[in-house]
């Protein structure tokens, strides 16, 4: 990739590319300049979601003691306000080598690891008090992610996630219905908060509690 793109334009093909590959070297122009590029645009997802994921973590688990799972942890945004509010029990896992590397350089992290999240997660069932996932859910990850991400919760464990307006009516609207059906999932809240403040971009943070099927 010769020129060098714009948050703006990397943000538009990252999110319209169908190729792995592609992806990955958007990434790697992206990752050293990913947070800063972001803080101009006004990202404050990370920051409401982190706020709302930490006061329902309160009603299951000790921040002291709770284990976290990062999905598409990114550069570590997410994972260093966690542990800002006493959370340290941090797994990550990303696509993206070039911004794992930046997550790793952060030490926020207990674990990182790289993850397609279009396949099964390399995690054993029941690992994880709680999950948090913050502008990472798109159509590549239709009816994968979701499940994927309440197998390796424990009973009763906090899923939380953020969702654009076009991926969820398109894609998690019907999934979350399948889970709650399903009985996979519970106490499900939907709220469409702001996400980028310049782009004056919306999106819907979602919580639910997974359920107990066995």
């Amino acid at each position: 990739m010769d020129t060098e793109l714009t948050a703006q334009e990397l943000i538009a093909r990252l999110s319209a590319s169908d190729n792995p590959d592609e992806v990955k070297a958007l990434y790697h122009q992206w990752a050293e300049r990913y947070d800063s590029d972001l803080e101009i645009q006004g990202y404050i997802a990370p920051q409401l979601a982190v706020d709302a994921f930490c006061r329902l973590l309160d009603g299951i688990a000790s921040r002291a003691t709770a284990t976290v799972y990062d999905a598409g942890c990114g550069t570590g945004q997410v994972a260093i306000l966690l542990r800002g509010e006493g959370i340290e029990l941090i797994d990550g896992a990303d696509f993206s080598d070039d911004m794992l590397e930046v997550a790793r350089s952060s030490g926020s992290y207990r674990s990182l690891a790289n993850t397609d999240y279009s396949k099964p997660v390399a995690v054993a069932d029941r690992q994880y008090d709680a999950v948090i996932s913050v502008g990472v859910y798109t159509h590549h990850f239709e009816n994968q992610f979701l499940p994927e991400m309440c197998r390796i919760l424990k009973p009763g464990g906090l899923l939380y996630f953020t969702c654009r307006p076009y991926y969820f009516q398109k894609f998690a609207a019907t999934e979350l219905i399948q889970l709650l059906n399903e009985k996979k999932i519970s106490s499900l809240h939907i709220e469409r908060k702001p996400y980028i403040v310049k782009e004056q971009a919306d999106a819907f943070y979602i919580s639910a509690f997974v359920e107990d099927n066995e």
